[in-house]
């Protein structure tokens, strides 16, 4: 890297964060591309932990106002293909799966997930953010942003659902959290940099438990692993087997039948509101036109 590249990281990243709010108040789309230029150049140098992760957060945030800029725009925000989206979503997962992440502060701790909650939430993608927002509670029970934020959400999950029942509970439960949100004193302001609004480890995780039972072989155990030490009279440890503890493959299972419930339960709400676009037709029935008869 040219020498007049390097600088104090510490430093940099505060100003690439009051870039990054700086452009996102003006409106200001070549403001946000040169903070992600400058992103770019601090990541190539050597970071603490922390400050890599801290970094990745004002990454998504830098998209993030890249995105809100195109919403704006005429059919933007209808547009098929968003790579901002697609660059905050990496961005934020990164942040939160980073091993630096764990020595930020409280605060950006409660930030992360928020911001990557309500991306979901704003893309329709409802059970992700609430899981998101689940989060950032984790670490702040009172974090009013994630708060009205899973209360937003719940709202409006509440209004694609179709059984009337299922509506009125996720409504009281929304409005119950907008309540709390209320109530809260409002964040520092200290606290607000870049505030506005496949990179995850369980799937980096998952990946490589499928290549191996793909192109080798999974033992499971039931105590963690542990390298054994063999002797004399037994044989060496398998160097082809990939060996997992129960608990955490069935943890891997848990989650990838969470995902697929997710899915379904999307698939069926996009279905759902098809057809109350379409509307009845004379019979009061919704599906038209003739189901070919395979035989």
């Amino acid at each position: 890297m040219p020498k007049e590249h390097v600088v104090e990281p510490e430093g940099a990243l505060h100003r690439i964060g009051l870039l990054i709010d700086a452009a996102t108040d003006n409106r200001d789309a070549g403001g946000l591309r040169d903070a992600l230029d400058c992103a770019a150049i601090l990541r190539e140098q050597a970071l603490l932990p922390s400050q890599a992760a801290l970094l990745w957060y004002f990454v998504g945030n830098a998209w993030a106002g890249l995105r809100f800029l195109r919403a704006v725009e005429p059919q933007g925000a209808w547009d098929w293909e968003q790579p901002e989206v697609r660059e905050e979503v990496i961005a934020f997962r990164r942040a939160a799966g980073h091993e630096g992440y764990p020595a930020l502060h409280r605060v950006r701790r409660c930030q992360i997930p928020t911001n990557l909650a309500n991306l979901f939430s704003t893309t329709g993608r409802f059970i992700d953010a609430i899981e998101w927002f689940d989060r950032a509670l984790a670490e702040n029970a009172r974090f009013g942003m994630a708060l009205g934020n899973k209360g937003m959400c719940l709202a409006n999950y509440a209004k694609s659902l179709y059984d009337a029942g299922h509506r009125l509970v996720f409504a009281g439960i929304a409005r119950g959290l907008l309540e709390q949100a209320i109530a809260l004193p409002l964040e520092r302001e200290e606290t607000r940099s870049g505030f506005r609004a496949a990179i995850e480890p369980d799937a980096t995780a998952t990946a490589l438990l499928r290549n191996r039972l793909e192109h080798q072989y999974v033992k499971v155990t039931e105590r963690p692993r542990v390298q054994p030490v063999p002797t004399p009279e037994e044989p060496p440890p398998d160097p082809i087997a990939y060996r997992i503890e129960r608990s955490h493959l069935e943890a891997k299972a848990l989650r990838m039948m969470k995902m697929t419930r997710s899915a379904l339960i999307y698939l069926s709400l996009t279905l759902h509101k098809e057809e109350r676009k379409n509307g009845p037709d004379e019979d009061g029935a919704v599906l038209r036109g003739q189901l070919p008869i395979l035989g």
